[in-house]
């Protein structure tokens, strides 16, 4: 039996929606993006960046995409932080 192409994508970003889900929970239950005990924020030429550090060992800087946040790194930060 032979799927419709638009079945397959209809299916990919249904999957794709319920796993943006699941990281912004685990980044609301970690407070990424809003963690006033490790947030600071810097200017530079008029801009302001604000930014996050954990962690404990060499740095690592992770920069999400346009359009997102720190939250959509929780997975990483969870993972790296004990390393970074």
């Amino acid at each position: 039996m032979t799927r419709h192409p638009a079945v397959a994508l209809f299916a990919a970003t249904i999957l794709a929606i319920v796993s943006i889900c699941a990281l912004e929970a685990s980044a609301q239950a970690n407070n990424y993006g809003s963690n006033p005990d490790v947030g600071k924020t810097f200017v530079r030429d008029g801009i302001e960046l604000y930014y996050e550090i954990y962690g404990i060992g060499d740095p690592l800087l992770l920069v999400h995409g346009n359009g997102a946040s720190i939250a959509s790194l929780a997975a990483q930060i969870d993972h790296f932080r004990d390393q970074y």
